[in-house]
């Protein structure tokens, strides 16, 4: 390969967690090392580096356009795209109905394996996730966090509209109920 195809090539194999170049530190090619040495000599190293924008410097559109660029596995029945093969495949069985995964003990049938191995559990009787708090043991490790802030008292999810915060999504879920009845009684005596 040409240099300057190389380092094309070079390019798109970046990955975030590598460093300038793309190539981590002990797997650097001794053109940069020797590039690093002698940063006057442009003979040395024949073409410039450059790394792509972190997010934190892109404009909203540049940002916009990167994650596009992410994902490019687009469905073909609605205007979804995805970053990886296998979540397009996952999104595709919503509009077809397919559901390959099927449950031994019950009729229930499931479009991803992870939705059979946790619904499983509910007949096995399996909880592997355990709080470290007061020993409760729990089917999936969502209900365990959530549960977990009971003891802690951590309320992440906050209401826009008033200073209530809750321990839970579906806490917050429901009191955003209590500002549309409001909402929904001015509008009748209006």
């Amino acid at each position: 390969m040409y240099p300057d195809r190389l380092y094309e090539h070079h390019l798109s194999q970046i990955k975030p967690h590598d460093m300038v170049c793309g190539l981590r530190e002990e797997r650097r090619s001794p053109l940069l090392n020797k590039q690093n040495e002698s940063t006057d000599s442009p003979a040395a190293f024949p073409f410039a580096l450059s790394l792509p924008p972190s997010s934190a410097s892109l404009t909203s559109s540049q940002e916009e356009q990167r994650r596009q660029k992410q994902k490019r596995f687009q469905c073909m029945h609605c205007e979804k795209s995805f970053g990886k093969s296998s979540h397009l495949r996952d999104h595709i069985r919503t509009h077809t109905g397919d559901r390959p995964f099927r449950c031994q003990f019950c009729d229930k049938a499931f479009t991803q394996y992870s939705n059979l191995r946790t619904h499983t559990r509910i007949h096995t009787g399996e909880k592997p996730f355990k709080c470290h708090h007061c020993n409760k043991s729990f089917t999936q490790a969502v209900t365990l966090r959530s549960h977990t802030r009971t003891h802690t008292g951590d309320r992440p999810y906050h209401c826009k509209r008033c200073s209530k915060s809750f321990a839970c999504f579906s806490g917050l879920k429901g009191h955003h109920r209590v500002h549309s009845d409001a909402e929904q009684d001015e509008l009748e005596i209006s």
